[in-house]
């Protein structure tokens, strides 16, 4: 049994009068959120028995709209013999130390149709430890022997009798017997899996029912829009906010290092405020993308550039039968809900609570922290429902606006990104130049191969610290697609990183797009 599993009861969930409580969490904050198993019994940190029988899970991915905590939750559900419908989903607390997804170094990240695969065999030995734990429970209650017992339908079966418990009567005569090393079901009887059950979220959404990160505004909280320069590194040199503070609704303007934030009791009037600012900032910078396109070529056949060498079995030899080069813009692409974030000072002033609608509490936290200059364990982070999300919410730097903001005024700010705003400053997938160069043997099989690319990526220019390969220098989200899989004899691929700009960004498919095609027939 995964000592992740195992540890939770122990260290996560203390029990006492009737209350669950979290402890160790570091975040502060109950690990189930009211009306979760106050009353009910916790078999580990990701599951616990409700006192109605229904099952609460932990569940550590975040909802974009495409379905992850309903698919996690028939994981589980399945490994446990629970009937999907009665399992209740409820947000895990931000800490990656157990719900942190293996597919991601560890990190609270959903994103890259990672969340199924990594948090696979984590839900499933969950699953089993509470299975065992309801037929122990059950075989004690009716003086069966364990052996004898099986879980189906929302309720443990006792074969030779035909006798059955629901999982609501075990809930009510007693506390959960904590199994031993519980083993794994066959596949075969993971039977919720693979349906398509419906969605309790849908009715919600297509009656304009369900509430997103931007509907979430705490009703003590004023929302802000951010003004920024028209071009790159353009900071504020003087604003006249005369105009702006006259409109109806506008309670502060805040001038920060880049930006200038007009805040008012609602959207429209902190548009309207902004429209009526009056700013002078500084000159434009050298960048355009003629020049950038330039750099990335010039890398490519620049020998004094430090590369990462993806791929060497070999150089070819002779002229080769084909080459070409390729350019790739940088493109941008948007969320149909804005970026939002809402930002309040706790503990004194020396913590903050961030809710946004994102991809990663972790990464939500770090923005937070270096905004607000405190430590992890001073800002709670809270995840709301997202209007889509593509990558783009895994960097979700509105947090730091709203920090900024809020810290300034020392009171509560939600902060709302307008999309023009995003198209217009946002983070990009980042340009390429790319050379390959093929040869061909006399029967028209592939002998050779060279590919060579220039790019920026995400995690080279925001998370140094994940980089991957041998000598912990590749960007694996600027070098995913180079990996053809050809048989090639002679076969080498390099790739070269060009700082550019803007800030690159997860979007969706990042290096993909256009390495994967330059090597398709």
């Amino acid at each position: 049994m995964s000592r992740r599993t195992r540890l939770s009861r122990r260290l996560f969930l203390a029990s006492a009068g009737g209350m669950t409580v979290a402890v160790g969490l570091g975040a502060g904050r109950a690990l189930w959120p009211t009306p979760g198993p106050r009353a009910g019994q916790a078999v580990n940190a990701w599951a616990a028995l409700l006192d109605d029988g229904r099952v609460a899970f932990a569940c550590p991915a975040q909802d974009l709209g495409q379905g992850a905590p309903l698919a996690l939750s028939m994981i589980l559900a399945a490994e446990i013999g629970a009937d999907p419908g009665l399992v209740a989903v409820q947000a895990a607390p931000r800490d990656a130390g157990t719900y942190g997804n293996p597919d991601f170094d560890g990190r609270m990240v959903t994103a890259d149709s990672k969340t199924t695969r990594g948090y696979w065999p984590l839900l499933r030995l969950a699953g089993a430890e509470m299975r065992a734990a309801l037929i122990a429970t059950a075989a004690r209650m009716q003086g069966w022997a364990e052996a004898d017992c099986s879980t189906a339908e929302h309720s443990v079966a006792h074969r030779p009798s035909g006798a059955r418990v629901s999982f609501a009567e075990i809930a009510a005569n007693g506390r959960l017997r904590m199994p031993g090393t519980p083993g794994l079901r066959p596949g075969v009887e993971l039977t919720p899996l693979g349906t398509s059950p419906d969605d309790p979220r849908m009715r919600a959404i297509v009656t304009g029912q369900k509430r997103f990160g931007t509907d979430r505004r705490a009703t003590d909280a004023s929302v802000a829009v951010l003004a920024r320069s028209q071009h790159l590194d353009g900071l504020p040199l003087t604003v006249d906010d005369t105009a702006a503070r006259a409109v109806p609704g506008v309670e502060a303007v805040v001038i920060l290092d880049d930006a200038v934030a007009v805040v008012a009791r609602h959207t429209w009037a902190a548009l309207k405020g902004r429209e009526a600012l009056v700013v002078r900032w500084s000159d434009p910078g050298g960048f355009d993308s003629e020049t950038e396109a330039e750099t990335l070529r010039a890398a490519l056949d620049d020998d004094s550039q430090k590369c990462v060498t993806l791929r060497a079995t070999g150089v070819a030899t002779g002229a080769p039968t084909l080459t070409a080069r390729f350019h790739a813009p940088m493109l941008k692409h948007l969320v149909p809900e804005p970026l939002n974030a809402q930002a309040r000072g706790k503990d004194y002033g020396l913590g903050v609570t961030v809710e946004s609608a994102t991809q990663s509490l972790d990464l939500d936290m770090r923005f937070a922290a270096q905004t607000w200059k405190t430590a992890p364990f001073m800002v709670e982070t809270i995840a709301h429902p997202a209007g889509g999300a593509y990558g783009r919410r895994v960097l979700n730097d509105v947090v730091r606006d709203a920090c900024a903001v809020t810290k300034s005024l020392g009171r509560p700010v939600q902060v709302i990104r307008p999309l023009v705003d995003e198209l217009q400053r946002g983070q990009v997938r980042p340009a390429a130049a790319q050379r390959v160069a093929a040869w061909l043997a006399p029967d028209g099989t592939l002998s050779g191969w060279s590919h060579d690319f220039a790019s920026d990526g995400p995690l080279a220019a925001q998370l140094p610290a994940s980089l991957k390969g041998a000598n912990g220098d590749e960007d694996n989200t600027a070098t995913d697609g180079a990996y053809h899989p050809y048989r090639v004899p002679a076969d080498r691929i390099r790739w070269t990183r060009v700082a550019t700009q803007p800030v690159p960004g997860f979007l969706r498919g990042v290096s993909a797009g256009y390495t994967v095609w330059r090597s398709r027939p």
